[in-house]
């Protein structure tokens, strides 16, 4: 998996896990997403060849909320 996250100023940084889960265990517990310096986080699965967003500065609080909640 990877994670990339792209930020208010158009830059991006993409790091790179093991698992998906690794990945979304970063997204929650290593990144700030105060100070409105990110624009976008997605989580890109290598495996299955999909994107996940995880957060967006355009979106609601709740949907915020549900991106970064732990899956079931």
């Amino acid at each position: 998996a990877l994670v990339k996250i792209t930020f208010q100023n158009g830059s991006l940084y993409e790091r790179p896990f093991y698992s998906y889960v690794d990945a979304q265990n970063y997204c929650r517990r290593n990144i700030s997403y105060s100070g409105g310096k990110i624009s976008r986080v997605e989580i890109i699965d290598t495996v299955a060849n999909s994107v996940r967003p995880v957060w967006d500065a355009s979106w609601d609080a709740q949907s915020n909320a549900a991106g970064l909640a732990p899956s079931l």
